[in-house]
């Protein structure tokens, strides 16, 4: 009889004949190894099997194993390739084998700071008409005490006295003034009549 039992398991060794055909699945995750995000399109290439995939949106991979030892080579753009080397126990056979895997940067740069400067009398070439836009840069540049001193560093505005008595101050534009120049606030003239000579005097 015992001879019979040590030829029977001498013939059919069952037990480890199905444990070696038997599949485990992999479930893999591969992230920024800073700031744990997910790595969409990484490639993981299963080194016994020449067996490749690719990471989903979420960063995941998965796959059935029908090994004991897996060694997973995953790599990506704009980080180093990392070698991992996965074992595979009796439970994960049944349950499955979840592993992760983080990538280091393979370039690190610094911050960059990018400023840029408005200049203070801008002219559209975009447009038909010629159009010169003057922000508070310009306006500020020799404010002192009302806006028509604001203008006396602009070519194209002139402030002129109206009057040498009063003091009146009038803009002129390209030599043009009176009816010609108007300050207008939402289509309207904001300096009217007789407020037009002393407007600027009083902003």
């Amino acid at each position: 009889m015992k001879r019979i039992i040590i030829m029977l398991l001498a013939v059919f060794p069952w037990p480890v004949s199905m444990f070696a055909q038997q599949t485990s699945i992999i479930n893999g995750k591969i992230l920024d190894i800073g700031s744990s995000q997910p790595l969409v399109g990484a490639v993981v290439r299963v080194m016994e099997s020449d067996s490749v995939f690719v990471t989903d949106k979420d960063g995941l991979f998965r796959f059935a194993a029908n090994r004991s030892t897996l060694t997973l080579i995953s790599s990506f753009v704009g980080y180093r390739s990392d070698t991992v080397r996965v074992t595979l126990s009796a439970t994960d056979v049944e349950q499955g084998k979840s592993v992760t895997i983080r990538l280091q940067p393979s370039i690190e740069l610094a911050e960059a700071k990018v400023e840029g400067r408005r200049q203070t009398t801008e002219i559209s070439t975009l447009q038909t008409r010629g159009i010169e836009t003057l922000n508070e840069g310009e306006l500020l540049k020799a404010a002192c005490c009302n806006l028509s001193e604001s203008f006396e560093t602009n070519p194209s505005v002139d402030v002129n006295y109206t009057d040498a008595l009063t003091g009146a101050k009038e803009i002129q534009l390209l030599g043009l003034s009176g009816i010609y120049t108007q300050m207008m606030g939402e289509a309207i003239p904001t300096l009217r009549g007789m407020a037009a000579p002393f407007g600027l005097l009083f902003i």
